[in-house]
């Protein structure tokens, strides 16, 4: 089953010769899951879609891509690679709540 975030649960019983074993529910969300604010950027709505974006990828666990708190580690380090696409992605979801004209 679904919920609203695209995340899945599931949870099952299973009965076999007089036993039941029953399975742990799991919750994966996508970080590609819906992005969308709602709203684009605008001169009249800055302080709200901030908070709005703010809050969107503080829940999705990438504040500190933000705030500079998760650090860009050396092209060396084999977390790179991972840290890059998580960087990337929180940059494509600020663009995504910009107009085109505003995207420099």
């Amino acid at each position: 089953m679904a919920n609203d975030d695209g995340s899945a649960n599931t949870n099952q019983s299973l009965v076999s010769g007089g036993s039941k074993t029953t399975t742990q529910i799991v919750t994966v969300q996508s970080d590609t899951s819906n992005f969308s604010a709602g709203i684009k950027l605008d001169e009249n709505n800055y302080s709200i879609l901030h908070q709005i974006i703010e809050m969107k990828i503080a829940g999705r666990e990438k504040h500190g891509h933000l705030t500079g708190d998760i650090a860009q580690p050396a092209d060396t380090d084999p977390t790179f690679n991972k840290w890059c696409a998580s960087d990337c992605q929180v940059k494509s979801w600020l663009f995504d709540a910009m107009q085109p004209n505003q995207i420099k």
